[in-house]
């Protein structure tokens, strides 16, 4: 008798279990559409789209969510490109275009030689466009050659942009245009350009990039500066007032004289490596910019050369 109470117990779970979830799916039915985009929002696009298949509900709640994240991070051959592709210019001509973005991230793998290059560029000029307040583009690293140097960034409410293993050529770098710009992270790029100048920006990020001139950095607001492990000439740094933590680290650098590798020291003007090394002269290429910082790590090789000699 106790093993038939039991049982029967047990089966009553079981199908209370079963109503309570029933249920549970009409309490998710009855949340708000605000709410139910912000859980979509956590989703890749391409699942947060195939939700518009659950219910009648659903068919265009993708369309005003807050948030793109486009991912495809494993390797794709030719029809995976022409995909993505189809799918980014989806999402570009059947979202809600009266929504603003708050967020849009890409990430996308290697891709085969021969391939078209995935458009994304146009995601990101629509993100920009529609008032992205975040933007990140990871690419993998093989495909460091994918340039963003002819792309027209402007935007009057990006606050974060991230990048990763693309090229930022003068095109980009010299014409960024982005007056509430607070934080830039840069990740295993290729940096040819002039200068980066912003009166707005608080934190700037360059980690394993290479630069293929020497350009200056322009930003007066500043609080925390972050240079790791780049290679070539160090950049000018403008006084930075506000300055509060820097760390700088360089391998590789560029900025070296062989003399001074041998205890000498080199007084020639007219050297490469030193003399106003490429700025004009009496600039200080790291020490004058960072010289007001609370905290301050400075890390290079020996013989490195951080101030022109007059």
């Amino acid at each position: 008798m106790r093993q038939e109470g039991a049982d029967v117990r047990g089966s009553h779970k079981i199908k209370k279990t079963a109503a309570d979830v029933e249920g549970g799916g009409e309490w998710i039915n009855a949340l708000p559409e605000e709410v139910l985009q912000h859980v979509m929002s956590f989703l890749p696009a391409k699942q947060a789209v195939r939700t518009c298949v659950l219910a009648r509900r659903w068919r265009h709640l993708w369309k005003s969510m807050p948030v793109l994240r486009v991912f495809h991070p494993w390797y794709l051959n030719k029809h995976d490109v022409r995909n993505l592709n189809r799918f980014m210019n989806c999402l570009i001509r059947y979202r809600d275009r009266r929504m603003p973005l708050d967020t849009c991230e890409i990430k996308i793998g290697a891709f085969g030689e021969g391939c078209v290059e995935p458009q994304v560029d146009s995601l990101i000029r629509y993100a920009l466009l529609h008032k992205a307040r975040i933007m990140k583009v990871e690419l993998q690293e093989h495909n460091d050659n994918f340039s963003l140097a002819k792309l027209p960034l402007i935007s009057q409410r990006l606050t974060r942009l991230e990048l990763s293993n693309v090229s930022l050529l003068c095109g980009f770098v010299d014409s960024l245009s982005f007056p509430a710009l607070e934080a830039l992270w840069i990740k295993c790029c290729h940096i040819d350009g002039e200068k980066i100048s912003s009166q707005s920006l608080k934190e700037l990020t360059m980690i394993d990039c290479i630069f293929f001139r020497q350009f200056r950095i322009s930003a007066p607001s500043l609080v925390r500066l972050e240079i790791t492990d780049c290679v070539g000439k160090a950049p000018v740094l403008e006084i930075m007032p506000s300055l509060v933590k820097a760390f700088i680290r360089f391998r590789d650098s560029r900025d070296i004289c062989g003399k001074e590798e041998f205890g000498g020291s080199c007084t020639n003007a007219s050297c490469d490596n030193c003399g106003a090394n490429g700025v004009d002269s009496g600039d200080c290429v790291l020490l004058k910019g960072i010289s007001m910082a609370k905290s301050l790590e400075l890390v290079t090789e020996p013989g490195a050369y951080m101030y022109s000699v007059n």
